[in-house]
C-alpha cells in the first residue's frame, strides 16, 4: 500500500489521504480488521473447524476486496467505503493467518 496510496493518481481520487493522519488510518486499518479475525477465529475456531475456518477467511476476503473495487470516485463515500473494505479484508487475513501456519511463512 506504500506506493499506491502516495501517488498521485490515488490522491487525485481519494483527496482525504493527502491528510498523514488519513494516509496512517487507511494503512493501519487494514491491520486492525486482522486483529479482530484473529481475536474472532481464537473463539470460535475450534467450533469451526479447520477447514470451515479457512473457507470462511477466504470468503470474507473476497467480499472485502469487492467493496474495495467498488468503491468509485468522486461519490461522496468513497474513502470511508475503501476504508471498510481494507478492515473486512484483514478481518479475514487474520482469520486465514491464525488458522493456517504455513499462511504466515509466505
Amino acid at each position: 500500500m506504500s506506493g499506491i496510496i502516495s501517488a498521485p493518481v490515488f490522491v487525485g481520487e481519494f483527496p482525504q489521504v493527502a491528510d498523514s493522519n488519513w494516509e496512517g488510518f487507511v494503512v493501519s486499518i487494514y491491520a486492525v480488521g486482522c486483529l479482530f479475525g484473529a481475536v474472532f477465529i481464537f473463539l470460535f475456531g475450534d467450533k469451526l473447524g479447520r477447514r470451515k475456518a479457512i473457507f470462511l477467511g477466504a470468503v470474507v476476503m473476497i467480499v472485502g476486496v469487492v467493496v474495495q473495487i467498488a468503491c468509485v470516485p468522486p461519490n461522496h463515500g468513497a474513502t470511508a467505503q475503501f476504508i471498510i473494505g481494507r478492515f473486512i479484508t484483514g478481518l479475514g487475513n487474520g482469520v486465514n493467518t491464525s488458522t493456517i501456519p504455513t499462511y504466515q511463512a509466505e
